[in-house]
C-alpha cells in the first residue's frame, strides 16, 4: 500500500474510492466518537479524515456540495485525532474547499481551542498513566491520566448500582494509602479528587450502613468529595448541587 500524496482534488476522490484508498483509510481509522449532536469518524491524520469523508459520499454528491466542507480536531488521551465531512456539519468547523484540501495535504490549520476532549475512544490509555500513583498537588493529573488510572486501578469502595442519569462515583487506590475519587457522567470522567487515608476511612464508614442500590449510598459517595484535599473543580456547580441536596438524585 502506497502512501497518499495529494496531486489534485479529482485524483484524491478517485483514490478515496479505490481499494488502495480503502486500505489506506482503514489503517488510520480509530473509531466513531460522539460530538455535540451526532457522531463522527476519527482518524490518526487529517489526510485520512479528509479521504474518509470523500470515500463516504459518491462523486455526484461531492460535486453538488460546491464550497461547503467541515473539519474538526479532538483530543483523546493527549493524542490529536481528526474528523472531516462533506457539506456543513454543525458539529464541526465549517470551511471551504481550500480549507478541506489543506487537510488532504496533511496540514492541520485548526485552532486547538475549537477542539474538545473525548473519552469514548482508546488510543494509548495505559501509556497515559503516570509513572507514580503518589499524588502531587503541585503537578496534578489531567483527566486523561485519571481515566487511565481508573481503568487499571484497584476499586476500594463498591461502585453504586443506583445512580442519577448514569452519573456515579468510584474510589480507586493510590500508592501511599490515599485514594482517587472520580465522578463519571455517561462513562466520561468529569471530576476527580484525592482523599487521605483517614478521609477514605471516613467515607467508607459513611457508606457501610447503606446498600449499593440505595440512593443514599450514592449521596454519601458524592458527599465524599467534600473530604478530598485536592479537587479538579470541573463542573463544580453541578456536583455541588448533588453534594448538598440529596433530593437532587431522586
Amino acid at each position: 500500500m502506497n502512501n497518499f500524496i495529494f496531486s489534485d482534488f479529482e485524483q484524491s476522490i478517485a483514490f478515496a474510492h479505490s481499494d488502495e484508498g480503502a486500505d489506506y483509510i482503514a489503517a488510520q481509522y480509530v473509531g466513531q466518537t460522539s460530538l455535540y449532536q451526532g457522531y463522527a469518524s476519527a482518524y490518526k491524520t487529517p489526510v485520512a479524515a479528509a479521504l474518509g469523508a470523500l470515500a463516504y459520499y459518491d462523486v455526484k454528491y461531492i460535486d453538488k456540495c460546491g464550497d461547503f466542507y467541515s473539519v474538526y480536531v479532538v483530543r483523546c488521551d493527549g493524542v490529536l485525532l481528526y474528523c472531516a465531512d462533506i457539506g456543513h456539519n454543525d458539529d464541526m468547523t465549517h470551511t471551504d474547499r481550500d480549507g478541506f484540501i489543506y487537510f488532504l495535504k496533511g496540514e492541520d490549520w485548526t485552532d486547538r481551542d475549537w477542539g474538545c476532549d473525548i473519552y469514548d475512544l482508546e488510543i494509548d490509555v495505559e501509556g497515559c498513566m503516570p509513572s507514580s500513583l503518589t499524588f502531587d498537588p503541585e503537578d496534578p493529573w489531567t483527566l486523561h491520566e485519571v481515566r487511565a488510572i481508573a481503568k487499571f486501578g484497584n476499586t476500594l469502595i463498591a461502585k453504586p448500582d443506583c445512580y442519577y442519569q448514569t452519573a456515579f462515583p468510584e474510589v480507586i487506590g493510590l500508592d501511599n494509602g490515599e485514594a482517587l475519587l472520580v465522578i463519571y457522567s455517561h462513562s466520561k470522567i468529569k471530576w476527580y479528587g484525592v482523599l487521605s487515608n483517614e478521609d477514605l476511612e471516613n467515607l467508607n464508614n459513611n457508606v457501610e450502613q447503606f446498600h449499593i442500590t440505595d440512593v443514599n449510598y450514592v449521596c454519601e459517595m458524592f458527599k465524599g468529595k467534600k473530604l478530598c484535599y485536592y479537587s479538579s473543580e470541573v463542573e463544580e456547580e453541578f456536583w455541588d448541587d448533588v453534594n448538598t441536596d440529596p433530593d437532587y438524585l431522586t
